[in-house]
């Protein structure tokens, strides 16, 4: 018994027009979302990594050691994990827009507060507000 490889008159083959590539549609507010969280990551890695650059001179401002200068940036650290699991609801309960807004706004409020902070010589202030920085980060 042989094959018949050749193609019979009114036989449909699947193989003439090769295979079909999925079609992609490109969203430019896809772009935009995933431009305004690089910069909010970016700007909350810039405000968290801040500390350790100028440590010694800050610990001089606020009259303290450095291990409790430390312990602002340790904080706003801790403080962004278990938030991760707060953010993650929020963006799967109200969507990303919604998620990335209210981080934006927070880090935003956050940074400019812990920047106010300086001008009152409130380490404390600072403290809690890097709290509210880390929360931002997820």
């Amino acid at each position: 018994m042989t094959a018949d490889f050749k193609k019979k008159k009114g036989a449909i083959s699947l193989l003439e027009d090769g295979p079909k590539e999925p079609q992609y549609k490109v969203y430019a507010e896809r772009w935009w979302i995933m431009g305004t969280v690089i910069l909010l990551n970016l700007a909350n890695f810039a405000h968290w990594i801040a500390f350790p650059a100028v440590a010694k001179k800050a610990a001089t401002y606020y009259n303290v050691s450095g291990e409790e200068l430390d312990l602002i940036p340790t904080v706003s650290y801790a403080a962004g994990v278990p938030t991760c699991l707060i953010a993650t609801y929020l963006i799967e309960a109200r969507g990303l827009k919604v998620g990335v807004k209210i981080g934006a706004y927070l880090t935003g409020f956050g940074g400019l507060l812990c920047c106010l902070s300086t001008f009152l010589d409130l380490q404390t202030m600072c403290l809690i507000l890097s709290v509210l920085d880390g929360c931002c980060r997820t």
